[in-house]
């Protein structure tokens, strides 16, 4: 693994950590009790995955990769 490639890879990994965390802070604030089982190490690899292909010139489709599902806090 080259040092480019070992940024991309870091940069990957940033990237998915705060787009999770922002999909919990969105879900919240949308008053929806946020499920962690769905953050998964398998659903965490497909998210660096695909930011790396985004910095490889990919698009960004990232309900294509991982799909979170909040539900509703109970009264």
């Amino acid at each position: 693994m080259t040092e480019n490639d070992k940024i991309l890879k870091a940069l990957a990994c940033i990237t998915t950590e705060l787009y999770i965390q922002n999909e919990i802070l969105i879900t919240r604030n949308e008053e929806y009790e946020t499920g962690y089982d769905y953050v998964k190490e398998e659903t965490k690899e497909k998210l660096i995955n695909h930011f790396l292909s985004f910095f490889d010139g990919g698009g960004f489709h990232p309900g294509s990769v991982a799909r979170f599902t909040p539900f509703r806090k109970k009264s």
